[in-house]
């Protein structure tokens, strides 16, 4: 048997001994190392790096969830796969990561998978957010004009903070989960977005407008602003709000 290794191999092993030198022995003191493993933050950081360095297949899904499924699902059938039954003993130590945000991260993986990457689960998320937030806005604005008997600019600019603010936290909580600000950081974050968010008001009005102006259909120039209002929110979010750590 010839245990001679490939030039392949070689060259293979060497990237992967400068990859962890240069790139990974930084990260162990790492505060999303743990007992447990890194976060999937952290994780998800490394396979973007490894990736970057040409040690990870192309196919591979920058969203994440478990590297082994999505080399599984990457192989469309050409790797063999086995099932062993295992039965876990009682937890003395510790709490499973198994919640209701794994299985959102599955579900971004699925999404990921269908739509080669360009759509992300965190995107669904925030665009999701973003309708919740439609709706406290017009709630907000129906009882400032309708019970309170405030003008319509101080209703309409009430309706908007509290829908901004809405947005805020559940992003904060569910969107950006793994990046989820705490403590002073909150404060700083919501100022922040605030700003985003009317920046990204003002895009969506000019969209808008200039749809409008070729095609005065308002529907489509209405879902062209807030097409636009979204995209714009979701990047100089992730950019200046929820920024990797």
């Amino acid at each position: 048997m010839n245990f001679d290794r490939t030039a392949l191999e070689v060259e293979l092993e060497t990237a992967v001994r400068a990859f962890v030198a240069d790139t990974v022995i930084r990260y162990e003191t790492d505060a999303r190392l743990d007992a447990r493993g890194p976060s999937e933050a952290l994780r998800k950081e490394l396979q973007l790096a490894a990736k970057s360095r040409g040690l990870l297949a192309p196919q591979l899904s920058v969203q994440g969830f478990k590297i082994l499924l999505d080399v599984i699902a990457t192989a469309h059938g050409e790797l063999r796969t086995v099932e062993v039954p295992y039965t876990f003993g009682a937890r003395l130590h510790g709490e499973s990561k198994l919640d209701s945000m794994v299985a959102l991260d599955f579900l971004g993986l699925v999404v990921a998978k269908f739509t080669h990457d360009v759509i992300s689960l965190r995107f669904l998320l925030f665009a999701m957010v973003g309708g919740i937030g439609l709706f406290v806005h017009l709630g907000t604005l129906f009882v400032v004009l309708q019970v309170l008997e405030f003008p319509f600019p101080e209703a309409q600019a009430a309706g908007a903070l509290t829908a901004m603010t809405s947005n805020f936290i559940l992003n904060n909580f569910l969107t950006y989960r793994d990046q989820r600000l705490k403590g002073v950081a909150i404060l700083r974050g919501l100022l922040v977005f605030y700003l985003v968010c009317s920046v990204g008001l003002l895009a969506n009005v000019g969209v808008a407008f200039s749809v409008y102006d070729q095609e005065p259909i308002w529907w489509l120039a209405g879902a062209a602003g807030a097409s636009m209002g979204v995209v714009w929110n979701y990047a100089m979010s992730g950019l200046f709000v929820w920024r990797k750590r």
